[in-house]
């Protein structure tokens, strides 16, 4: 959350603090994380890659799929 706070336009640190969400089982957290990261920043390749995990997880294969290969095609 520190992160988020020193810089807002930075997608990572909130998707970290989502897959932390996701990891205690707090879903409905973790989806509006994975959102206010994306909508900050969504071209971030490791947000992505993180946001992907999360859909895997909960069982949501094909966007999980989707999520991933625009993570793998715009990582440098």
């Amino acid at each position: 959350a520190r992160a988020t706070a020193l810089d807002p336009t930075l997608a990572e640190p909130r998707a970290i603090v989502a897959d932390d969400h996701a990891l205690a089982g707090r879903y409905l957290e973790a989806e509006q994380a994975f959102a206010d990261a994306l909508a900050v920043e969504p071209r971030d390749p490791s947000a992505l890659h993180l946001y992907a995990m999360h859909l895997y997880a909960v069982g949501r294969l094909r966007a999980a799929r989707g999520v991933e290969r625009r993570a793998v095609a715009l990582d440098p």
